[in-house]
């Protein structure tokens, strides 16, 4: 979606930098690098070799918005195998979904699951290669998520699938930063570090 590909427009917006450079200077073109450079961080991050602790527990996660229920079930259990995948969070569950899920064999490779059914039907879901320890679903968001923990390597991680409001009208905007400042508080009370995984 739009909201997901977010992150990525700071690609032309570093262009858009190096134009203003070129035209105004570069007094003009401080602040507009400044924003550019700290709203592309989490990208430089996950893509620069070594960025991570050497000591941290690596766990391979993956998310997919299933679009209620309508993603190939046999495509996507094929991705989690080929990719090594240790932890999945899925989003727009339906019941029938998760049970083709369960058919194509998920559960098989990934046999720990929770699943925060929501009212109307879209759920949200948590399968993972570790046991899930106090596996719960946090309230006060528009789609309750699924939070639980894992033990990798002696190491506990809190792992949370998620499911934001997307931001396409002002309500929704605000619904959109409500679950944002919930989510935020959520992690912050973890007690450990943490993985969300979701559409956001």
């Amino acid at each position: 979606s739009a909201v997901a590909l977010a992150p990525w427009s700071v690609l032309p917006a570093g262009v858009a930098v190096l134009g203003l450079l070129a035209l105004s200077g570069w007094r003009a073109a401080v602040p507009a690098t400044v924003l550019v450079a700290l709203a592309g961080w989490p990208l430089i991050v996950t893509a620069v070799p070594g960025s991570q602790s050497a000591s941290a527990p690596i766990v391979t996660v993956m998310s997919a918005n299933t679009l209620h229920g309508q993603a190939d079930p046999n495509a996507l259990v094929a991705t989690v195998t080929a990719r090594g995948v240790d932890v999945l969070a899925l989003q727009e569950l339906t019941a029938g979904s998760i049970d083709a899920l369960s058919a194509a064999g998920l559960d098989r490779v990934l046999p720990y699951r929770s699943i925060a059914v929501q009212p109307g039907g879209t759920d949200v879901g948590l399968w993972s290669r570790y046991p899930l320890t106090d596996p719960h679903m946090p309230t006060g968001f528009t789609v309750n998520p699924v939070q639980a923990r894992i033990s990798v390597g002696g190491h506990q991680v809190s792992v949370i699938a998620f499911h934001s409001q997307a931001p396409v009208s002002e309500r929704t905007t605000r619904s959109w930063q409500s679950d944002l400042r919930r989510l935020a508080e959520i992690m912050r009370t973890a007690g450990a570090s943490t993985i969300v995984a979701g559409d956001f």
